[in-house]
Parts: structure tokens; sequence; C-alpha cells
């Protein structure tokens, strides 16, 4: 949701005080600078607002709110318009002024914001000093878990993600609990959600039921996937009255559920199933053609890896943003695992550190000191956003970004 300019010469911020995320446009040139594209969850009525002038086109700001996320109905809103009516000093602003303004509302399913998904990741928001962040989540298996999850939400929260992406099993395996973990997500936290979608075992009918149901609860995005083979077959079978490709899937939301963002998946050490690096890309460009918003890549640990990948994108033709998908290591027999079964290498040095101790405490420190230093250096290079595989758990995705500064 956009709130337009609501004052002329003056800054005149107005703020939509809803659950839902706000975009804040202001019709100062250079407060806009830094207001443009923020976009804030606003859980209370109250809203304090510091602004501090550091310098010609230099305002930083900051906005603290209450932490209450039970919210409140839609249709009980209120308007706060806050006036910056001067640019020396540091000034705490509050109040409920009435305030004419327009709403634009967007097309897509965000709730309370018009921004697509791929704008979350643009490069005026990288301009702008910040940058998308995503993390992804599994449904528990068992439901005495669930608690747990919703703390790593809320911990999670104060990095201000912009969305949660929660994951789906194999021929809808965990399509009830995937369904239930983003309803709580969206509705009791006021969270933008993704959920995964894959091909495996399902009709095409199956797969637009599913839809659906995401639908009505209020599903922004979908991560549009192929899928895995069941566990103990060795390779995809398509489903009869199913699709093959992800690519197909793709069309499919395009075609028939334009409102959702799309995410799909690509692979900075090439697809195991891929005859070649090229055959692999080309799999990629025909998901972007198809209609694909944002690529998510599956987990590395040599950057020069997801550099590569990147410029081979590029050249391409792939326009839309690439997330470097991260997953801090914090035990080497896991990440053992989880890598030999998505073919991802591991660096030899890094293994050796890992080795010299099989104690969880030197592994977790190894381990996220590793992903900090891979995590900074990525920044560096300019990626309009990060993707952070959590595995349900935010201590260590949260030492990373505390220790990069997010």
């Amino acid at each position: 949701m956009d709130i337009g300019n609501c004052g002329i010469g003056d800054a005149w911020i107005a703020i939509f005080t809803r659950v839902e995320p706000v975009r804040i446009l202001a019709s100062d040139d250079d407060l806009g600078a830094f207001f443009d594209q923020a976009e804030f969850g606003i859980p209370k009525f109250q809203v304090f607002i510091n602004i501090a002038n550091e310098g010609q086109n230099a305002f930083t700001g900051e906005f603290f709110v209450g932490h209450d996320r039970r919210g409140f109905p839609k249709e009980e809103f209120a308007s706060i318009l806050a006036g910056i009516r001067g640019k020396s000093q540091a000034r705490w602003l509050w109040g409920f002024v009435p305030c004419i303004f327009e709403l634009v509302v967007g097309v897509t399913r965000s709730i309370g914001s018009s921004m697509k998904l791929g704008d979350y990741f643009s490069g005026e928001r990288l301009q702008n000093g910040s940058r998308g962040l995503s993390f992804e989540l599994f449904p528990p298996k068992k439901e005495e878990l669930l608690p747990g999850l919703m703390q790593t939400v809320e911990e999670l929260q104060r990095f201000s993600p912009d969305f949660f992406t929660c994951t789906y099993g194999a021929g809808g395996s965990t399509i009830d609990r995937t369904l239930g973990v983003l309803k709580m997500l969206k509705h009791q936290y006021k969270l933008r959600v993704a959920s995964h979608l894959t091909c495996v075992g399902s009709t095409i009918d199956q797969l637009r039921s599913y839809l659906e149901n995401a639908k009505a609860i209020g599903v922004d995005y979908i991560m549009a996937l192929r899928g895995d083979p069941p566990k103990g077959e060795t390779e995809f079978k398509q489903t009869e009255g199913g699709l093959r490709y992800a690519n197909e899937l793709v069309s499919m939301l395009r075609s028939e559920y334009p409102e959702f963002g799309i995410l799909v998946a690509g692979y900075p050490e090439v697809h195991q199933e891929a005859p070649s690096a090229e055959v692999d890309l080309e799999n990629l460009k025909r998901k972007v053609d198809s209609g694909a918003d944002v690529v998510v890549t599956q987990l590395f640990y040599d950057n020069e890896d997801f550099y590569r990948f990147r410029d081979r994108c590029e050249g391409a033709g792939i326009r839309i943003p690439i997330l470097p998908g991260i997953l801090p290591v914090i035990s080497l027999a896991s990440i053992r695992r989880i890598a030999s079964m998505c073919k991802a290498s591991l660096p030899a040095e890094f293994v050796d550190a890992l080795s010299k101790s099989d104690q969880d405490d030197w592994q977790f420190k190894v381990g996220t000191e590793f992903a900090t230093k891979q995590v900074a250096d990525l920044l560096k290079s300019g990626i309009p956003g990060i993707h952070f595989y959590v595995l349900n758990s935010s201590k260590s995705t949260s030492q990373v970004l505390d220790s990069v500064d997010w």
C-alpha cells in the first residue's frame, strides 16, 4: 500500500497504522531520498519518529513501535501525520492528526503493500542502502514443535525480513502443515509469506487446489520447483495429468494466478541432474522467460561459485534479481549429509577447521564465523538481497546478521 504525499513545502509523512507494512513517500526531496521504498510493519497506533540531519541529502531515522503483534481488525485503522518542519535538529514526533491521502492499491497479493516481489531486491533499493532479506522454514513434523518455530520467527523479525518461505513435501505430503504454518505467519504475525510448490506427485488439478487454498489464507508468493524424487527413488517421474518441469509450473502460475509473485531455484554448482552447466542455465532461462520474478540459489560455500553463476546468468540475458541462499553450518555431520543430497561442495579448509573438534560449541563457532565472512563478502559484491535457510532455528542466522550489522 502506497501512501501519497500529504503536504507541500514541509515534509509530511503519512503513516497508515495497520499491522500490515506500508510504503512511505515524503514530499520533501531530501527526506524522500531516505523514506521512499521504506517499509514498516506498524503493530500499534503510537509511532515515534526520530529524524537527524547528518548533512545534505543524508538524513537518518528510526521508527520505534510496540511489539504487540495481535493487531486489530482491518476496518479499525487510523492515520498518523508527522510533520517535519526543521532539518537542523533531531526531533521526536508523534500524534494522531487527520490526513487526506490517496491510497494506491497494487495488483499483487501482498497485503498492505503494492510493491511487487522483485521491488524488494531492486537496484533503487540497493542504492538507498537497503537489501532484501528472507528466511526459509519447514513445517514441524510434530505439533508440539510449533511453539519453538514461532519463537524462531519472533526472534528473526528484528531483522525486518521482507518475507518468510515454508517448504512443501513431495506430493503434498506436508500440505496441511505447510498451510498451517503459512496461515499463522500471515494472520498472527502479519508477515508476507511464500509457499514452496513442487510438481512431484501432483496432477494439475491438485496443484490448482493447493493454490486456491494458499490464496484463501493470503499467501503472497510461490517458490515454483520441479521437486526432488520421493525418498527411495533416484529419478523424477512425471505424474499422469501433472507437470514435468518447473518452467511449466511457472507458466501456469503466471497465466492462472497472476496475483502471486514467483520465485525459482538457481544452482551455482549446477543441478545434480543437469548434463552440463550450459543445459542447467538454459533450464533456468526458461523459468525466467516463463514469468519468474526472483531467483534464489541453492546453498553454496565458495562465493566464487556464486559469482561465476551470476556472471553466466547475466550473459544469458537473465535480468531478474538473483539471491544467494545461505545455510550457516552448525554441525559437520549435518552439513555433509545435506551437501551430499544436493551435490554442494565443502571447501577443504572449512572441513578441516570443523574437524578439529566434535564439540557442538566449536562447530557452531567455526560454522558461524565462516558464514559471517561469506555474507560480508557477498554484501560487498552488491547482491540485491539474501535468503537464509534457517532450519527452524534463529541462533546462527541471527549471529551472522548481527556480525555484519544488518
